[in-house]
């Protein structure tokens, strides 16, 4: 898996929360606010079915619900084997 400074540069690595093969989640801080930034191995999923996870997560973000913590982003490497959110 690659390093979220090389993935994401504009976020400073506060924590490592949880480690899987296929996860990594930290806590990150990006103009002296702090977010969780979950990193998920896209290597053995097929690249339609990447466009219509990032589809869905984009129509999450915009949903407001008391169940979840506020969603701001979710983004793609350029190659579409990482997914940021």
């Amino acid at each position: 898996m690659k390093s979220v400074e090389q993935l994401f540069p504009q976020f400073e690595i506060v924590k490592i929360v949880k480690q899987s093969s296929f996860r990594k989640s930290f806590i990150v801080k990006r103009s002296a606010h702090y977010y969780m930034l979950r990193i998920f191995t896209l290597e053995s999923i097929p690249k339609d079915r990447v466009h219509n996870i990032i589809k869905l997560l984009t129509k999450l973000s915009n949903q407001k619900n008391s169940y979840n913590v506020k969603f701001y982003e979710a983004s793609l490497d350029q190659e579409m084997t990482y997914l940021g959110e």
